[in-house]
């Protein structure tokens, strides 16, 4: 169990530090441009990659919490993609969905297997 969530911690992590750099690029050649459009595509990606850094976050304490957020997380990426007709984005969203479906499954992994503490 403890293998899922460090794992699921770290992928969320590195994603959320590779959003936060790439969106702060995106605003930067925005505003170095003059670009309003850019600007805002660069703040609103940088709403998820902060959500991807507090589910890594969350991961290591719960993963059905983790799971959740997750979700939450590849519906907003799927809206900023749709708003932004942006093709990486989409692929953003599609690893919140899978990392999403990943916790689910760790949470459930986690619940059918008996401890060894319980048994005692």
């Amino acid at each position: 169990m403890r293998t899922w969530k460090w794992w699921l911690a770290s992928a969320s992590w590195i994603l959320g530090c590779y959003g936060v750099w790439s969106c702060l690029a995106l605003a930067r050649a925005g505003a170095a441009a003059d670009i309003p459009q850019l600007e805002a595509a660069g703040a609103a990606e940088l709403t998820a990659a902060l959500a991807w850094l507090l589910t890594g976050c969350i991961a290591v304490w719960k993963l059905s919490s983790s799971a959740v957020l997750h979700f939450a997380n590849a519906l907003w990426s799927a809206s900023l993609a749709w708003y932004y007709q942006d093709e990486t984005v989409w692929l953003w969203s599609g690893a919140c969905a899978l990392l999403g479906a990943l916790a689910v499954t760790g949470a459930r992994r986690g619940k059918r297997r008996p401890r060894p503490a319980d048994s005692v």
